[in-house]
């Protein structure tokens, strides 16, 4: 292997650690974040190279050996179940199992789990954003009631009473895509779904969770493990530069040689 080869070994190794060092910060950092799904780094090793003749002597045929040409990292986000924590807001709701709320965010629908929902000024139901909730009204939204007298069923129902009758105000939607991999994080704990066709609550209602009133989704954050990670991550970062400062000195061997 030539010296240019290790120091690219070593570049990509620091590269992928950095990714994984900003993805687990970032978890950490949103621990207390509604919604929040965590970010995971994947490694993966990259094709290796073939040796040429004139980096080493080989006893047997040097068809078969290799070298590594390094690594590479990838992000994906986990979407596993954060738990549920009770809120004095009556209508912020939580999504007990599978399902995304949906918001419509610049004429397009964005995916979301953190339901922190209040009224506008023109009582229409929206995100802590400002974003509509996507839903269908039965009563206008000039004509809701004030939050403290909506209740939210566990489908997704939001009713009041009046005159002693209950009355259907609209209906939560639910959103689920194929494949959650493919979803594009838009910041904000929004997700759009790209090229995808999305199961809804209102077709295949039996595939969603329930919709919990007065509840709030955590971060779906393992703080002691990200601490953990974090330090490993630091500590493999300081080797591989450690790798790096010293083939570099090696470079420097070399040069005076050639001088």
């Amino acid at each position: 292997m030539t010296i240019n080869g290790t120091l690219q070994i070593s570049r990509s190794g620091l590269k992928s650690l950095q990714t994984n060092l900003d993805n687990t910060a970032n978890n950490i950092a949103n621990v207390n974040t509604t919604g929040y799904q965590a970010q995971t780094t994947h490694f993966q090793g990259l094709i290796d190279n073939a040796l040429g003749a004139e980096e080493a002597v080989f006893t047997g045929n040097i068809d078969d050996y290799q070298t590594s040409a390094g690594s590479a990292a990838t992000t994906t986000t986990s979407f596993a179940q954060g738990n549920l924590t009770s809120s004095a807001q009556p209508l912020d709701v939580a999504i007990q199992g599978s399902g995304f709320f949906g918001v419509q965010a610049d004429g397009q629908l964005l995916l979301t789990r953190a339901g922190s929902f209040h009224l506008s000024d023109t009582k229409q139901l929206v995100n802590s954003q400002g974003y509509p909730v996507a839903m269908t009204t039965t009563v206008a939204n000039g004509q809701w009631p004030s939050a403290d007298q909506i209740q939210i069923s566990t489908n997704g129902q939001l009713t009041t009473e009046q005159n002693g009758q209950t009355v259907v105000l609209g209906q939560l939607t639910l959103y689920q895509p194929q494949n959650t991999d493919e979803l594009q994080p838009m910041g904000d704990q929004l997700y759009q779904a790209t090229d995808q066709t999305l199961m809804t609550s209102q077709t295949t209602p039996e595939i969603f969770g329930t919709i919990n009133q007065f509840q709030l989704e955590d971060a779906n954050v393992d703080l002691a493990g990200s601490m953990t990670e974090l330090l490993t991550t630091q500590r493999a970062y300081a080797l591989n530069t450690k790798a790096m400062q010293t083939t570099d000195d090696m470079w420097a061997v070399v040069n005076r040689f050639t001088d």
